[in-house]
């Protein structure tokens, strides 16, 4: 599961009906409500509200997507930018309301075009 700035586990049983979210990020075991997450670890705006995929079960499509945004961000901060577009360039395409993949392929499009004018710029 995701929310913004944020992942969890869910357990849902098809048969049951029961589901419940597992934090990983407390001491020992954490449970929350669907509720808390819209306020953790901030407030969502109207575009994480209205067009993500937050708070929904994720396809395995879905989860892979999740694993390259988080791979292009760290690829981002090593240094990496044009590896880390790649990264969410696929995500945002095999999950396009994963709003942290959207943004981070905009955020870090900006970066690239940057330093790109200033390189020509020398």
């Amino acid at each position: 599961m995701t929310s913004v700035d944020h992942s969890f586990l869910r357990w849902e049983d098809p048969d049951t009906g029961e589901r419940f979210n597992i934090e990983g990020t407390t001491r020992g075991y954490g449970s929350f409500s669907d509720d808390s997450y819209r306020h953790f670890p901030r407030e969502w705006n109207d575009a994480e509200r209205d067009g993500s995929n937050y708070l929904e079960s994720l396809t395995p499509r879905e989860e892979l997507a999740v694993f390259l945004t988080t791979r292009g961000d760290n690829l981002f901060f090593s240094g990496r930018p044009y590896d880390s577009l790649r990264c969410s360039d696929i995500a945002k395409r095999m999950s396009p309301r994963n709003y942290s993949a959207n943004y981070h392929y905009e955020q870090t499009a900006r970066v690239i075009e940057k330093l790109e004018a200033e390189h020509r710029a020398e």
